[in-house]
């Protein structure tokens, strides 16, 4: 289910991977990605210009002081920008990158191995 839209943004982007909303009036739009190449930079800023018609929406729809786009994006080599620690210290969370980087390679591993086993 997607976010009506009453405003006359067009918001193509309805359904990011999680949104959060804090006792402050805060929304975090979450959209995670893992992408199989060396693009992690472009598909970041991919994600935050696809959320921006749908920050436009919500803030006055849900009467936030504040929405914060903040997409994560590991590589499936689990490279990953700058910028990834500051998006997690956005959403306050004690997630570290470097945790996040053996959820990453030890998945891309399972896929793997389920591929080589067939």
């Amino acid at each position: 289910m997607g976010f009506y839209n009453p405003d006359r943004h067009e918001a193509r982007a309805q359904r990011p991977d999680i949104v959060l909303v804090d006792k402050n009036y805060v929304c975090h739009i979450i959209d995670i990605a893992c992408p199989g190449d060396s693009r992690i930079v472009q598909k970041e800023e991919e994600k935050v210009e696809k959320y921006l018609n749908l920050d436009i929406a919500i803030k006055p729809l849900w009467r936030m002081k504040k929405v914060v786009i903040s997409p994560i994006v590991i590589e499936v080599l689990a490279n990953f920008t700058e910028r990834l620690e500051g998006y997690l210290k956005n959403i306050s969370t004690r997630l570290q990158p470097y945790n996040m980087q053996k959820t990453v390679l030890l998945g891309s591993a399972r896929i793997l191995r389920r591929i080589l086993e067939r």
